[in-house]
This record gives structure tokens, C-alpha cells and sequence, in this order.
């Protein structure tokens, strides 16, 4: 049985249905889809629908109206898994510039920028002490917060009962050399001299690219980002939220949540 949608309205009544009359909810769902460039359900029922069978049934219809379509995954066990994106049309219908991504290795990497957004959405709902997402500003948009030279894969304000952070965050798919790395961190102390109020996280897929990233960090090599740099394990975060265990990255210090 395909995960696929199919489109069960005619094309003439497709192309007569008004966008505009879309639900709240929905049209959420299409500008996170601009944003994000892509999203699997999941995701979207964390950011955007209540439930994942809610999510499969609002993007079964906007498919039906070709404002999303599937975009197949690497296969795993039981099935081809999908993500969704918006179709050209939609792209034109809505007045968006078609930015659309291609290619395994940038879907992935959207991908897992939003599932490190969701990690931390699921976490702040959990949590005991008032906890809250601010602001997401994702990969389109981050230059939106004037962080250059450094270009982050996402920034969001955190709230935290009384206490607020920017967390500027780093999707890491150990796919970039010692050099890159020194050269990125070189940046964020650029950045983070003027900026107090920074924080970064890098998000790592392993714990061997976690020492990796430390070992070519180098402790004490910029003073800027003691206590203000971290990493994290994609798999910690996502399993336990606010005490995923993170460690120092440019700095000497031990992990913690």
C-alpha cells in the first residue's frame, strides 16, 4: 500500500478551487513548506497539524489541489518513506520565487534541520518549567538576523521561565573538512565578540563526530566562545530534549544537559 497520496478531484475542479479558501492551519503548513523547503508528516504534525493522521489527511488534500507533492526518501523497512515540498504551481499560485532544493545530500540536510527545531518543540511541551519557542528563523531566512560572516542553519529564540536565549544552530552531516570547520568557527567568534546574547549549537549525527568536531575546535584557541559554544548528538537531542548531554566545542569544560 502506496504512503503516496493520490488525487481523487478532477483537474478541471482542481484548478477551480481557490487557495484562499484554504484553512489557517493549511496555509501555515504551505508557508513552513516555502521556508523549510521540505518536511516529512511528522514534522509537520509537530509544528503545524495535531496529530501525524491529521497531517496525512491535510497533505493528502493539498496534493489533491498540486500545491505539495512526495518527494521519496532512502527506503527503510516497510516501505519508501516521503517527504513533501510545494509544486511549481504552488509556487506561482502563492507569489513565492521558486527556491525549490534538489539532491539527496541538501535533502537530508533541510531534513534534519527541521527535525533539530522539532526536537526542541516536543521538549519545550514536556517540559516542567515554562519553556517556549520564541522565533524560528530557518536556513531561508537566517540571514534575517544580520549574523554574517557566519551563516547559521537556523536561529531560535528560546524562552525559558525567566531566562531567554538566540540559539544559532549548526546541522552538521560530517561531510565538511578540519579547515571548513576552523574557518566556520573563526566566523562565529567574529560574530559572537559583538553579540552577547549568541548561542551556538552544533547538532552532530555521531558521537565520533562529536570528538572529531572538539579535537579540530581546539580548546582556548577563541576566548568568545567559552560557555557559549556547544555541540550536541542529533540522537540525544531528540530522545531527551533539554537534558541531552552537550559538550564544550573551542573550550575546556565537561558535558552537560
Amino acid at each position: 500500500m502506496s504512503s503516496t497520496p493520490r488525487s481523487r478531484l478532477p483537474r478541471s475542479r482542481r484548478r477551480a478551487l481557490d487557495i484562499g479558501l484554504l484553512g489557517l492551519v493549511d496555509r501555515a503548513a504551505l508557508r513552513l513548506l516555502y521556508r523549510a523547503m521540505i518536511a516529512i508528516p511528522d514534522q509537520l504534525s509537530t509544528l503545524v497539524y495535531s496529530s501525524r493522521r491529521t497531517a496525512y489527511r491535510h497533505l493528502a488534500r493539498l496534493a489533491s489541489l498540486d500545491l505539495v507533492e512526495t518527494v521519496p526518501l532512502q527506503a527503510r523497512r516497510g516501505g519508501v518513506p516521503v517527504a513533501y515540498r510545494l509544486t511549481r504551481k504552488a509556487m506561482r499560485r502563492l507569489g513565492y520565487d521558486d527556491e525549490r532544493i534538489g539532491g539527496f545530500a541538501h535533502i537530508r540536510h533541510a531534513l534534519d534541520c527541521v527535525e533539530a527545531v522539532c526536537a526542541l518543540v516536543r521538549a519545550a511541551r514536556t517540559e516542567q518549567v515554562p519553556t517556549s519557542i520564541e522565533l524560528w528563523l530557518p536556513e531561508s531566512t537566517a540571514g534575517d538576523a544580520g549574523l554574517l560572516p557566519a551563516r547559521p542553519d537556523g536561529v531560535i529564540v528560546l524562552q525559558r521561565d525567566d531566562r531567554s536565549a538566540v540559539v544559532c544552530l549548526e546541522i552538521d552531516e560530517s561531510t565538511e573538512h578540519g579547515p571548513q570547520i576552523r574557518s566556520k568557527l573563526d566566523d562565529w567568534a567574529t560574530v559572537m565578540a559583538v553579540r552577547p546574547e549568541l548561542v551556538l549549537l552544533f547538532v552532530v549525527p555521531t558521537e565520533g563526530r562529536l570528538a572529531w568536531l572538539r579535537r579540530n575546535a581546539g580548546p582556548g584557541r577563541r576566548p568568545v566562545l567559552e560557555g557559549r559554544a556547544f555541540a550536541v548528538v542529533a540522537g540525544d537531542l531528540d530522545s531527551a530534549g533539554f537534558e541531552a548531554p552537550v559538550a564544550p566545542v573551542g573550550w575546556r569544560g565537561k558535558r552537560a544537559p
